[in-house]
């Protein structure tokens, strides 16, 4: 009689792609190992776009180099010594890299206008800006446009802000928010504004030789 060792290897299971913090050139990729492994020494085959990137005798990899803002196909094949056996699949994406801002400029006392060198569009991105006052007291204030320019209102007049700017992607493969590995700062002094209203409480002391002149500032 014959006798054969039939691989009956399952699929891994759980696979997890996902950008690591911080990184724009980085997939982390994990997985878990099938529930019948076959008895034998599991090992998995880890596929990027279609081509053997890695082979790999953990459930886990960390792929380096790659683009920013850019999706990839992933396929982990578990593998024993007596064949191929089940597989799973699945997509990533990198985070994407801050947008570039060419000019942040006041439009008046109270408003902050950003200015990007490209278009949110045009990289299927969101731009967002978060003002951060420097004064205690005040709260942040934050805008997100898919333009090239965005505004930021109800800032404080003659008040130190820093404007930290990010790109929000919402294409990776699970359909989650992936913010931008970096963002871009920029210090910016909002300018004076023009007084509420007269002064109050004019009050004159009249000597024979002088004119005393008090008053309060405008509430």
């Amino acid at each position: 009689p014959y006798s054969m060792r039939v691989s009956n290897l399952g699929a891994p299971t759980n696979l997890m792609i996902s950008p690591p913090s911080g990184s724009c050139d980085q997939l982390m990729v994990t997985w878990t190992a099938p529930s019948n492994p076959g008895g034998l020494l599991v090992k998995y085959n880890v596929y990027r776009d279609s081509t053997l990137n890695s082979m790999r005798t953990t459930t886990t990899t960390t792929w380096n180099g790659l683009t920013a803002n850019t999706q990839y196909a992933v396929r982990v094949v578990a593998f024993n010594d007596l064949g191929d056996g089940g597989e799973v699949t699945g997509t990533g994406r990198t985070r994407p890299e801050a947008p570039k801002v060419s000019i942040v400029t006041p439009t008046n006392s109270t408003q902050l206008s950003v200015t990007f060198s490209t278009s949110a569009l045009d990289l299927s991105l969101q731009f967002m800006c978060t003002a951060r006052p420097e004064l205690s007291g005040l709260i942040n204030r934050t805008a997100t446009t898919t333009s090239s320019r965005l505004v930021l209102n109800d800032l404080s007049p003659y008040v130190n802000y820093k404007v930290r700017c990010t790109s929000i992607s919402t294409r990776s493969g699970s359909g989650s928010i992936i913010n931008s590995c970096n963002s871009t700062m920029k210090t910016i002094r909002m300018p004076e504004s023009a007084p509420s209203g007269p002064p109050l409480n004019l009050d004159v002391i009249r000597t024979n030789t002088s004119v005393t002149l008090s008053w309060d500032p405008p509430e």
